[in-house]
């Protein structure tokens, strides 16, 4: 988990979005409504991380058609898997 810069509690696996966003910083440095507007699918092809593969490679980006990928807080995941608190 990691407190966005409005003080939100997010679920991701890393600290900043380079590795799956086209951003770049830390969580910590993006409101909630900033990371809402990230694809953090973006660098993602099944089976393995490129970023340098053309466009059409990435099927999960919105922009290919894929459905996006956002984050979710810590609030969303508790009440969508109500078995982990």
């Amino acid at each position: 988990m990691h407190a966005t810069a409005d003080g939100e509690l997010v679920v991701c696996h890393d600290a900043t979005v380079d590795r799956t966003t086209p951003a770049t910083g830390t969580i910590a440095s993006f409101t909630l409504a900033e990371l809402r507007q990230l694809d953090f699918s973006y660098w993602w092809i099944p089976g393995r991380r490129d970023a340098d593969r053309p466009a059409a490679d990435y099927p999960f980006r919105a922009g290919a058609g894929g459905p996006a990928f956002g984050i979710a807080t810590l609030r969303e995941v508790l009440e969508r898997f109500p078995a982990w608190c």
